[in-house]
């Protein structure tokens, strides 16, 4: 608070008056602060999804391919990427048997043929190759050719080489019968496993 001194004439008289005047603080504000720690953990991922347990192939004929598809989805953050491989056997009825393809080959009617590939089918208008948002998983030989099936037990079918976005393919199969073919209710158990890839 700081006083001041006034004076002014009153009908001719001097007066003299002290008035106040308040003052702002000059007192530095108070501050505090504090600090606050943030953390997390990113764990190793592996996701791996079929589309359907169950494929229906329908009646088999000796003049058309019998055509089926699934899905089969994958991601995984791992540094050295992951591999799907499956097992099992061809379509059997009994002892009578529908042949797998062992190398990559064409569809062929009149003949007993059974197979996949993980790829778009002009021919039989089937199927479609792996996609999404890159890097994405990739279908290895055998099973990466338009218009090639093959049925191998134990093979590789889709890989990559390191961390891959969410990627969904489209295993495509192809039956085909001879004329000769048994009678029968032809089937088959197939186990696809996703492992990562260690280097």
């Amino acid at each position: 608070m700081k006083n001041y001194i006034k004076s002014f004439l009153i009908f001719g008289v001097l007066v003299v008056g002290i008035s106040s005047l308040a003052q702002a603080s000059t007192t530095p504000g108070i501050t505090k602060s504090s600090t606050i720690s943030i953390a997390g953990k990113v764990e190793e991922i592996l996701t791996f999804n079929l589309g359907s347990s169950f494929l229906e192939l329908g009646i088999f004929s000796t003049s058309v391919p019998s055509i089926g598809f699934h899905t089969i989805t994958v991601l995984t953050n791992h540094s050295s990427g992951m591999i799907v491989t499956y097992t099992g056997n061809t379509l059997t009825s009994g002892n009578n048997v529908i042949t797998g393809l062992a190398t990559a080959s064409d569809s062929t009617i009149d003949a007993r043929q059974f197979g996949f590939n993980l790829v778009s089918n002009t021919a039989h208008s089937i199927g479609n190759s792996c996609s999404g948002t890159n890097p994405i998983a990739v279908a290895v030989p055998g099973y990466n050719t338009t218009g090639k099936f093959k049925f191998n037990s134990g093979d590789a079918i889709l890989r990559s080489d390191g961390p891959i976005n969410t990627t969904t393919c489209t295993a495509s199969y192809i039956t085909n019968i001879s004329g000769i073919t048994p009678v029968g209710d032809y089937s088959t158990i197939l186990t696809f496993v996703a492992s990562l890839t260690t280097i």
